[in-house]
């Protein structure tokens, strides 16, 4: 699977040459210095991240799924090490690599799933409700079928904390959507991809710093589970009170995040 992926990108890379380097403009090259045009695309992010804590209800789901996609990255660094070093010879790669793959998958078919729950969820309930409801069930999962730190049962929560993330990212995306102006929008999502990502990296370096080599703690695996919960129960004291559900979500052509094992 990872040499199909290179072979992939590669592939791009050189459809990508046969395109001339003016072919897809602009017609009138930019003559703006760059320090200007840095400091207007900061100033831009700046505006949509203001733009968004001037509403709460585009607001509190970035917040809530910065925490998510924090506790995601950690869990995707944790789980790597535990099929390449506690569930695996540490010296047998291929084994080791093969069992991460797999679990990418399982959770893989958890995102599909969730993204096409959540449509009909939220004809029962309001996305506000929907979201407290996928972060306390990913806190859950990931404590009791991480706890044990047994292939079996990690697959398990694979599965359903790609369920819980999915459907807390497309709950997520269709809020912000409805909530924020079309002046801003551009701005706002631009912020809101920054911060996706930007909390990934950091559980990256959280994951390097707190993690045995083994991937095997219970101290980051209550920290992340913790987390989630305390997410979760946050996010409903202070969510709207709707009294009925919302229309149906649209599922966004979002680019599917790499999915861990939880």
């Amino acid at each position: 699977m990872l040499v199909c992926t290179a072979c992939l990108y590669a592939l791009s890379g050189l459809v990508a040459l046969a395109i001339p380097a003016d072919g897809l403009g602009p017609a009138t090259p930019s003559k703006t210095p760059w320090r200007s045009a840095f400091g207007s695309v900061a100033r831009g992010v700046a505006a949509g991240a203001r733009h968004v804590i001037e509403r709460p209800a585009a607001g509190r789901p970035l917040a809530a799924i910065a925490v998510s996609r924090f506790c995601y990255g950690v869990v995707t660094i944790t789980t790597l090490l535990l099929f390449r070093n506690l569930f695996n010879d540490p010296k047998d790669t291929n084994a080791g690599l093969a069992g991460f793959a797999f679990a990418v998958g399982v959770s893989g078919v958890g995102f599909g799933l969730g993204a096409l729950a959540t449509p009909f969820v939220a004809r029962k309930l309001s996305l506000h409700r929907w979201i407290p409801l996928c972060l306390t069930g990913a806190g859950i999962a990931e404590f009791v079928f991480g706890a044990p730190f047994r292939e079996p049962t990690l697959l398990v929560g694979a599965f359903l904390l790609g369920f819980f993330s999915q459907g807390q990212k497309v709950s997520t995306d269709t809020l912000v959507q409805r909530n924020v102006d079309d002046d801003y929008r551009g701005r706002v999502f631009v912020f809101y991809d920054m911060l996706y990502n930007g909390t990934f990296v950091l559980a990256a370096a959280f994951a390097a710093a707190t993690l045995p080599v083994n991937g095997k703690s219970y101290l980051v695996l209550g920290i992340v589970s913790g987390a989630y919960l305390l997410a979760g129960i946050v996010y409903a004291l202070r969510s709207p009170r709707e009294s009925g559900p919302e229309p149906p979500a649209p599922i966004p052509a979002d680019e599917p995040t790499t999915p861990a094992v939880r």
